[in-house]
């Protein structure tokens, strides 16, 4: 694990993908989200593969993909599954590369925001189904010290738009 690449880790909803793009873009880097790849490899949705095999299975071709795509020696943005950090495998992955030119940044958010974010498209995150809040709540609990434990900055993401944010992850990248 060679490259300098940038991995954005955060709860759905935190805007990973979105800022990622943006980066890399700025960065002059290619873009990768592992959630896209898993859907790509295993030509069906994360949806499909939860109902389907589960979520152990999914995290065991998420784990895959975030092995497959920090070997890469081409400098690239890449944006986590919300649950990449679940695994010790993983976080022992992202802080090994940490040691290695990887930078880690956290796109922390509220479960407020967080909610209001993903209101409309909860459907299609099977993590979410019944009660969005509720699991949100559940969620950032159980992954919040697993994020602060592999990141190497954190970029609050409330309040601000995307632009802001775009903004301070270049500027914590720069910073290095």
């Amino acid at each position: 694990m060679s490259a300098d690449h940038l991995v954005l880790v955060g709860l759905m909803g935190s805007g990973k993908s979105s800022v990622g793009r943006r980066v890399a873009d700025a960065l002059g880097r290619p873009f990768v989200d592992t959630d896209q790849r898993v859907e790509r490899r295993e030509g069906r949705t994360i949806r499909d593969i939860f109902a389907t095999d589960g979520e152990a299975v999914f995290r065991d071709i998420e784990s895959s993909v975030l092995v497959d795509v920090l070997s890469s020696t081409e400098p690239a943005v890449i944006a986590t599954g919300g649950g990449i950090v679940t695994r010790s495998d993983n976080r022992d992955l992202l802080a090994e590369g940490r040691d290695s030119g990887v930078h880690v940044v956290w796109l922390r958010a509220t479960v407020d925001t967080l909610a209001a974010r993903l209101a409309a498209g909860a459907s299609r995150r099977p993590l979410l189904d019944g009660d969005v809040r509720g699991r949100l709540t559940e969620l950032d609990e159980r992954r919040r010290d697993l994020y602060g434990a592999v990141a190497s900055e954190v970029v609050d993401v409330d309040d601000r738009t995307l632009d802001d944010v775009v903004s301070a992850v270049l500027a914590a990248t720069e910073s290095r």
